[in-house]
């Protein structure tokens, strides 16, 4: 039987809530992520003091976008895992940099195969995406931005990633995430049962609350 990204998505699920039981009033995982000023998706992302991003590749997809997938990633997120099937996993390690984790799922259980690495080198436009617009505003008022109620909200998140460090903007944008999702989490979390089935999927929350 093919494994389908809710199977596996919500294997994953579980497994990532195993390994943050005692940290969880600071931890936050939430499904299909915005980012790159809303035209991409992460399949589901944890954020709790870094943001790690996890992609999910069945056996019913194939893998065309997954170099480009990567590179948005690596400038958004801490660390990336692809996770995945037997059916593409010697691609995906021949094929994906070695910094790049991966977890193998099948049936049974769930593993990580190659262990990720922090990458650090940030694209500031990506994260400002995950700003509100009302801390964006502040921000532009702090850096005395002329004409900026003028502005598109594309337009204002290019002149914050213009004048502010990356890693500065990496901390707002992991404290607007836990803001936006943090009660959606909690919300889930408790009404679980013991395991996350794939129908729980569509009940899942989706990261589409701060503004595009």
């Amino acid at each position: 039987m093919p494994l389908d990204e809710n199977i596996i998505k919500a294997k994953c699920i579980d497994y990532l809530l195993s390994r943050h039981t005692n940290e969880l009033d600071d931890y936050v995982l939430v499904n299909e992520l915005k980012f790159a000023d809303g035209k991409r998706r992460a399949d589901l992302v944890e954020v709790n003091g870094s943001m790690n991003v996890y992609e999910i590749k069945s056996d019913l997809d194939n893998l065309e976008k997954l170099h480009d997938q990567i590179i948005d990633y690596k400038g958004t997120f801490d660390t990336v895992t692809i996770v995945t099937t037997l059916k593409h996993l010697n691609n995906i390690k021949k094929h994906t940099p070695n910094n790049v984790g991966v977890i193998l799922v099948d049936e049974n259980c769930i593993k990580e195969v190659r262990s990720p690495v922090t990458y650090k080198k940030f694209d500031s436009f990506f994260l400002a995406s995950f700003l509100e617009l009302e801390t964006i505003n502040l921000l532009l008022k702090e850096l005395k931005v002329s004409g900026r109620s003028k502005l598109t909200i594309t337009e204002k998140r290019k002149y914050v990633s213009k004048y502010l460090p990356s890693e500065e903007l990496r901390g707002l944008a992991i404290n607007s995430i836990k803001k936006n999702y943090k009660k959606q989490f909690d919300g889930f979390y408790n009404n679980r049962g013991a395991l996350t089935l794939p129908d729980d999927i569509s009940l899942f929350w989706h990261g589409n609350i701060i503004a595009a």
